[in-house]
């Protein structure tokens, strides 16, 4: 049985989260393979493993705080595996039918083969896949919507991992010590003009507003934090 522990950590840190097992307990895993991550105040490390294998015994769950060298799993090598596993007899059988029967998910073992030497085809597949009951049709109900709130927000929780807490403490301590000073960035807006001058008659028109260029910078904003809300988080 090898041991899967903690890694040695940088220096000056301590100790670390244990944030994910990528291997499940029972999976068999290759040399290498990456097993578990773990975070630190300065990285993020991944923890291979040292041998082919089964994962057989984790001993630490996802979010504990873990030290250097800590015993973290046990890993079966693949030796000791091949040495208990048991000769399966393969079941003799065409492609076409080993198709039917998992798309079925029928045992080819309770199949009789009428091929050549046996040979399991996919007809035979067929006889013995049970016919599909037939469901009576039923009619979707439609739930009423839910009316919406005027301006109505959601919001969730979530803890900030050891690398995020480290990055605030940071960035708290630059606002309080240091100078606060504004950086300005040119943007090409000729695009954005040309789609304004062809529809803003159009949309005075139609609405009764100016098509300004705020809109497009709120359009550009709500866009941007739907794909990376936490931009819109708050410690």
């Amino acid at each position: 049985m090898i041991e899967i522990t903690v890694p040695v950590l940088p220096e000056s840190v301590t100790e670390g989260t244990l944030t994910t097992w990528c291997k499940q307990e029972g999976e068999h895993v290759k040399r290498d393979d990456v097993i578990a991550e773990l975070e630190t105040d300065k990285v993020i490390l991944e923890i291979p493993a040292p041998h082919d294998g089964v994962l057989s015994n984790i001993i630490v769950s996802e979010g504990s705080t873990v030290t250097s060298a800590q015993l973290l799993a046990h890993l079966k090598p693949q030796a000791v595996i091949e040495e208990t596993v048991t000769p399966v007899t393969e079941t003799l059988a065409m492609p076409s039918a080993r198709l039917e029967a998992q798309r079925s998910g029928v045992e080819l073992a309770d199949v009789a083969g009428s091929g050549r030497n046996g040979r399991i085809l996919k007809e035979d597949v067929q006889r013995v896949t049970p016919a599909p009951a037939i469901q009576p049709e039923r009619v979707a109900e439609i739930a009423p919507a839910k009316p919406l709130t005027p301006g109505a927000r959601q919001e969730r929780r979530e803890p900030m991992s050891r690398l995020r807490q480290r990055i605030a403490e940071r960035l708290l301590a630059s606002q309080q010590n240091n100078a606060i000073l504004t950086t300005f960035n040119e943007v090409n807006m000729q695009s954005v003009m040309d789609l304004r001058a062809r529809w803003k008659d159009r949309f005075a028109e139609k609405h009764g507003v100016k098509l300004g260029f705020m809109s497009f910078f709120v359009k550009a904003v709500t866009r941007a934090l739907e794909r990376f809300p936490v931009v819109n988080a708050s410690v």
